[in-house]
């Protein structure tokens, strides 16, 4: 008994390593409890970040759904025309045709302008050759080129005009190789003009380009 009492009051009196007197708790050092107030204190800004979030996404309103509003008409109801997005922001429309009926179809060479700021069309110039089913490419130097089409001359077109926005004015510039309509004309990067495919006078499919 003597010898085992002896040996539980020397294993009391022992230190566990790293702790300190007084904490209650053997084995477990005395700053535990500071390193949790640390680390409570560490998460605080994210609690407060995480708290204003939300604050803020509760008065966020719903989106309201979107909708089509009625705005200005054209002055000369057409189809079978381009529109073409200006560097000034309005929108060039040109050409195509104002009736619906084979063969004695209307087609137009005139042009208007639609400035979004007021919502209105206005007449700019017109084109030389009436035509419709056309391309209209927006080159770097802020002109629109005009390519092809079907007009009412006589079928076909391989005329090409371009419009400067400066002066609302067309001139020609150089034919196309072959006469087409429902073709593709796509500007390249070194600023030329790529015209690809379309239909001939036969209605047979172009693999040609020019």
């Amino acid at each position: 008994m003597s010898i085992a009492y002896e040996r539980l009051s020397a294993f009391r009196g022992k230190r566990v390593k790293g702790a300190q007197t007084g904490s209650g708790k053997p084995g477990v050092p005395a700053n535990a409890t500071t390193r949790r107030m640390k680390t409570n204190h560490n998460n605080r800004p994210l609690t407060l970040v995480l708290a204003a979030l939300a604050l803020s996404l509760s008065g966020i309103q719903p989106a309201q759904a979107a909708a089509w509003t009625t705005n200005s008409p054209m002055i000369t109801a057409r189809y079978g025309h381009t529109v073409t997005l200006l560097p000034n922001g309005k929108l060039l429309a040109a050409g195509g045709c104002s009736t619906n009926f084979i063969p004695s179809l209307n087609y137009l060479s005139t042009a208007e302008l639609y400035d979004p700021a007021n919502g209105t069309w206005t007449v700019t110039g017109s084109q030389a050759a009436p035509r419709a089913f056309h391309t209209a490419t927006l080159l770097p130097s802020g002109k629109v080129l005009i390519v092809g089409g079907y007009g009412s001359s006589g079928g076909l077109l391989s005329s090409a005009e371009l419009y400067d926005p400066a002066s609302g004015t067309w001139t020609t510039t150089g034919a196309l190789a072959t006469a087409r309509e429902y073709h593709t004309a796509t500007l390249l990067p070194n600023g030329k003009v790529l015209v690809v495919g379309g239909e001939t006078n036969n209605q047979i499919i172009l693999g040609n380009n020019s």
